[in-house]
């Protein structure tokens, strides 16, 4: 009873100790007028590249060359290309069990059978050359389907009674044999048969394919230049799925700089069929669905791999990146452009690697992205990324497996990151705790998913529960844990000390001291965070009990870092450090410090440099009142002859290396004798 009692009272404690936080999430809408959030969800992850995405209703299929995918908290678990994920709890279904052995490309569904292409030789451990037929909600191999190709499959669409295959294959093979057929084919979805009475004569590699939603449509997009000859359908063509027969009144306008480049990823909402183009750098074009007609065109530096169309919005992303790299905007990997005017929206996310960005695919409640990508943003997410949309963010999911270890006037915590943020990064952990005497009540505020309690009492026993909260609200209470303290037992370290911060050229070196108390346990190491914004660090790197420093090369000249450590043993993570920052030099010197000499005449300049920067100074520069007035070699004097006799002078110097020109010095006035 005192259990049941405890709990209904921590939910009323909770609502009024969080100050609102605990708010209702808003209802998830199909489609928001306002577009997606800016920040990724933090959700789990997959080790490689993802190049497609599936929703199939409730669950998001990806395929592509990873091998695990991930919790954040960083539990492993095994997914051989294919893996299924479930927005609603934001994790991994681990018990669907698909696994190819090479790269998964392709994905698409025809009732409870999804179909898989890539240019895998083997499905869950039998033969299945680049295609394969498997159970959606399962993974296991559907008996009886016996299509493959030669070659890899690229594209696949199911629509019209029929499953159609695109690639850079030039023969397809069913039950009854292989037959000769470049690029394009149809096939049974039952049984995989070959139908060989639909011959389309495609010129080049097909890529994409996207078929209405009431089915009536397909589009057909790559590197093909004709189609039957028709060079007009060239790039895209329109058929209708269940004939098969082309719509020569469709004819695809430019989608690059005014050129048909290759269509590598479609979209299709309404009369609007969005193109993502290859070709030089690369496009994102939105065509009217019916004739083909180009309504605008953006140009990119890099292929445009992926595409959605999504309420009021188009989201286009790739492989470009860096300056002027989406129509003159700066973007790293996406951009969003508003459907019915084609403006650039100021959506800006920043996605990793050089590549960046492979596919793309929706939900009702989120636009999805895949890729070999490790971050976006700040958030370590790899290989898949959810952005959620700005009608449907929630607050976080609940802390999983929270454990309590009790120490000697200590209570050590841990607990799993939450498997969804809801859509917005997460603000702090807060901490209960609870006793027979004691209401719940709000022990901390932490960063960590850890926390050690050394306010508690020994002989007490007590009960933890953790939420985590973003700004929509806080999760609902974590799983209890319970400890009592008690003399003698071990503990979690103290905190590092002297935690210093010293910037040099594209680095920052950090140095520590030991704890002053090991807890009784042996230290087994240290566990260093840091963040671009004050108070939000997350987990750069675990290091060894006998490090006392750490060199951090991975970052951003110009960018300011907050770093804090703790030390943990055996029983758990110690109180974590104050927070130290820096800010990597640049490489270029420092400024001179400059001194006159008005004891003789002409008068002599002098300077010294305590900072020149990552690479010698080669030579130095003099401004008076403004104006240069010489550049010199690598001295550390000047004689201005040119100076008149009780005139007034303002001089300043700086100094140049082969990183470019340092600050100027402070002014100094000097007054010729």
């Amino acid at each position: 009873m005192l259990l049941t009692m405890t709990r209904a009272r921590a939910l009323v404690l909770v609502a009024s100790v969080v100050a609102g936080l605990a708010v209702v999430a808003p209802m998830a809408q199909a489609e928001s007028a306002q577009g997606v959030a800016t920040t990724v969800a933090r959700t789990w992850s997959a080790n490689g590249r993802v190049n497609a995405i599936l929703d199939v209703g409730g669950a998001v299929i990806i395929g592509g060359d990873f091998t695990t995918v991930y919790s954040p908290t960083g539990v492993a678990y095994p997914a051989d290309r294919v893996a299924k994920y479930i927005p609603a709890t934001g994790s991994f279904d681990t018990s669907f069990a698909a696994a190819a052995n090479n790269t998964v490309k392709a994905l698409t569904r025809s009732g409870s059978t999804l179909f898989i292409g890539g240019d895998f030789t083997t499905m869950n451990g039998s033969a299945s050359e680049s295609l394969a037929a498997v159970d959606l909600a399962t993974g296991a191999s559907v008996s009886g389907f016996a299509g493959s190709t030669n070659i890899a499959v690229d594209a696949l669409t199911a629509a019209g009674g029929w499953l159609y295959v695109g690639g850079p294959f030039t023969s397809v093979t069913d039950s009854a044999g292989a037959y000769a057929r470049n690029y394009l084919a149809r096939l049974d979805p039952q049984t995989g048969a070959f139908d060989a009475a639909w011959a389309p004569v495609v010129s080049a590699r097909v890529r994409s394919m996207v078929t209405s939603g009431d089915g009536a449509s397909a589009y057909i997009g790559g590197d093909f230049t004709t189609i039957d000859g028709k060079g007009s359908l060239g790039r895209i063509g329109k058929l209708d799925p269940a004939t098969g027969v082309w719509d020569l009144g469709f004819v695809s306008g430019p989608t690059n700089q005014g050129v048909r480049s290759p269509a590598l990823a479609m979209s299709l909402e309404g009369n609007h069929l969005l193109v993502g183009a290859g070709g030089s750098g690369g496009g994102c074009a939105l065509l009217d669905a019916t004739t083909g007609t180009t309504q605008w065109s953006k140009h990119a530096t890099g292929d445009v791999t992926g595409a959605v169309l999504k309420g009021n919005f188009s989201y286009c992303g790739g492989h470009f990146g860096g300056a002027a790299s989406f129509e003159g905007l700066d973007r790293n990997k996406i951009a969003s452009v508003v459907t019915a005017t084609g403006a650039i929206t100021t959506f800006a996310p920043n996605i990793n690697s050089a590549l960046g960005i492979f596919s793309m695919g929706e939900t009702p409640d989120a636009v999805f992205v895949g890729g070999d990508f490790t971050r976006i943003g700040s958030s370590a997410q790899q290989g898949i990324g959810m952005f959620r949309d700005l009608d449907a963010l929630t607050v976080p999911a609940a802390p999983g497996n929270l454990t309590a270890i009790a120490g000697d006037h200590q209570v050590v915590l841990s607990w799993d990151v939450p498997d969804t943020d809801g859509g917005q990064p997460l603000n702090p952990y807060v901490v209960y705790r609870q006793s027979a005497t004691e209401p719940l009540t709000q022990v901390a505020v932490t960063r960590q998913p850890t926390y050690a309690d050394g306010s508690a009492r020994n002989n007490t026993a007590y009960t933890y529960y953790v939420t985590a909260t973003n700004p929509q609200g806080a999760s609902t209470l974590s799983n209890g844990a319970s400890a009592t303290p008690q003399a003698g037992l071990l503990n979690a370290p103290s905190a590092p000390r002297s935690l210093t911060v010293t910037p040099s050229y594209a680095k920052l070196t950090l140095t520590w001291a030991a704890p002053t108390s090991t807890g009784g346990s042996p230290l087994l190491g240290y566990r260093l965070y840091r963040s671009t914004v004050s108070g939000e660090g997350e987990l750069l790197a675990t290091l060894d009990p006998a490090a006392l420093s750490y060199v951090d090369t991975a970052v951003v000249i110009g960018t300011r870092y907050y770093y804090q450590i703790a030390a943990f043993n055996a029983i758990g993570q110690g109180p974590i450090t104050s927070e130290k920052s820096g800010v990597p030099a640049t490489g270029v010197p420092g400024a001179p410090v400059l001194t006159a000499n008005t004891s003789v005449y002409p008068i002599v300049l002098n300077w010294t440099l305590a900072n020149g920067g990552a690479a010698p100074v080669s030579k130095y520069q003099i401004t008076r009142d403004g104006v240069r007035r010489a550049t010199l070699g690598a001295v550390s004097s000047y004689t201005d002859t040119t100076a008149l006799h009780g005139v007034s002078y303002v001089y300043r110097i700086r100094a140049w290396n082969s990183f470019g020109w340092g600050p100027y010095s402070p002014p100094i006035t000097v007054v010729v004798p």
